[in-house]
């Protein structure tokens, strides 16, 4: 199979004992619109198909190849034009390879566009009727303003969110409540009190095998690989994290103050080691109030 666009190139042996020509030909398919238009939300099955086609030159339309030998050859892909880009299609086509006794194919995909464009996170009112993710109480109450939180009985924050695509890593930590960061997700007007100096400090892409330092105050959970979530209402169209204890992942006890929960997720090819590569989303103040 070829993947992605542009110059790729295939070969074809002849394990045989004799000489064998072929013809190559096209053989296009449907381009799937994979995502609803001039939404973040995926398209709903069955997904629609356009029956523009992407276009191949080949080095060579026909060849011999000799006993024991191998031809290469080389396709110049080039995408299926006037679609909407906000469907971000995908197109899948066949390369035929055949003689008057034998037929081959050699499939190959391609998108129109990049995945590392494609929004994760869901941050649109959409499912709820409030911009997500969302601070919850115990009543399942959307917290719109700062809140305090005893940690008693059911008594504690949930951050209610959604992906609308999958993530490689998603991270949420706790920050000071007047840090200052330019998120992707927040609406206007959502971050208050609020000083200059941001809450990302990332490597040298050029060390490897360290993970990106966020001076944070600590991780209050991580997850690698997280699938999207479906819009049909089985209990797979969100996802909730319960602040149930007034503890960071690896056990220890958050004093009590003022915080702010940072969600983060990496986007699909995003390189880990870049703030950029990430989409961000800042909480509402939380106020820790433990006995």
């Amino acid at each position: 199979m070829l993947t992605s666009v542009g110059r790729q190139t295939f070969t074809v042996k002849n394990v045989g004992n004799a000489s064998k020509s072929f013809k190559i030909s096209h053989i296009p398919a449907g381009t799937a619109l994979t995502f609803q238009p001039g939404t973040i939300f995926p398209a709903d099955r069955p997904v629609p198909l356009s029956a523009i086609a992407a276009s191949i030159k080949f080095s060579e339309t026909s060849f011999t190849v000799h006993p024991g030998q191998t031809q290469e050859i080389t396709a110049h892909i080039s995408p299926p034009t006037d679609l909407d880009p906000t469907t971000f299609p995908v197109f899948s086509e066949f390369i035929g390879i055949s003689n008057a006794e034998e037929s081959y194919q050699v499939s190959y995909l391609g998108s129109v566009g990049s995945l590392k464009d494609v929004q994760v996170v869901d941050n649109t009112d959409v499912f709820f009727g409030v911009n997500l993710p969302v601070l919850t109480g115990s009543a399942g109450n959307f917290l719109l303003n700062a809140t305090n939180f005893t940690f008693v009985g059911d008594d504690f924050p949930t951050v209610l969110m959604r992906l609308t695509f999958g993530t490689p890593k998603l991270l949420f930590d706790l920050v000071e409540p007047d840090v200052r960061l330019k998120t992707t997700l927040n609406k206007r007007g959502d971050n208050s009190r609020v000083s200059e100096r941001s809450v990302f400090s990332f490597p040298s892409a050029a060390k490897s095998g360290t993970f990106a330092q966020v001076p944070t105050l600590g991780s209050l959970f991580e997850a690698d690989f997280q699938p999207r979530n479906s819009d049909v209402d089985d209990g797979t169209g969100f996802n909730t994290l319960a602040i149930s204890t007034p503890e960071f992942a690896n056990g220890t006890t958050i004093p009590n103050g003022s915080y702010r929960i940072l969600l983060r997720a990496l986007k699909v090819t995003g390189d880990p080691t870049k703030e950029e590569d990430f989409e961000s989303w800042l909480s509402r103040v939380i106020g820790v109030n433990a006995p």
